[in-house]
């Protein structure tokens, strides 16, 4: 019953966006979450949890995902992407299966193809004016997405993007 409150709660969570240095995520079991491989565009220093939140740190601004650099994390419930990241890597999040909320920050220009494919995924958040340029399907499955006002119709317009269901949000 914990754990299920536990989740609930993640849930309704909105933490905000980390700083340009940081990964911030939610987990299911609350343990730290260590990435794959080292390919960020900065050096991984280590991972913290700093009220109920972890923060994956870097040596300097995070401008890339690699590839399945986060994959197969099956305790990562949410993940907070850094402004400043321009590229994720094709399958970067893919196996991720209890992932359910992702935001992308306003920065990110292209991904790969199935970069959240296996997971979970429920809840997009895509905080680019611009949608970025994706080189296949983001997931398995269409999913719903939110992009900030004044963007849905570029979005339902670009490739892979209109897919899913396209909704406006206030970031």
């Amino acid at each position: 019953m914990w754990r299920k409150r536990m989740i609930m709660a993640q849930r309704r969570t909105e933490i905000g966006m980390p700083p340009s240095n940081e990964i911030w995520y939610m987990s299911n079991d609350g343990q730290i979450v260590e990435p794959m491989v080292q390919d960020f565009g900065a050096t991984y220093i280590d991972s913290i949890i700093e009220d109920g939140i972890g923060k994956m740190r870097f040596d300097g601004v995070v401008t890339s995902v690699g590839y399945y650099a986060l994959g197969g994390r099956s305790n990562l419930t949410q993940i907070y992407l850094p402004e400043g990241l321009t590229y994720i890597a094709s399958q970067a999040l893919a196996g991720c299966s209890n992932l359910y909320k992702v935001v992308f920050p306003s920065t990110l220009t292209s991904m790969g193809s199935n970069v959240l494919s296996g997971s979970n995924i429920r809840r997009i958040e895509c905080r680019a004016v611009v949608p970025p340029t994706l080189a296949g399907a983001l997931a398995d499955l269409s999913r719903n997405i939110y992009v900030p006002i004044g963007s849905g119709e570029a979005y339902k317009a670009a490739a892979y993007w209109g897919d899913n269901t396209i909704f406006e949000k206030r970031f």
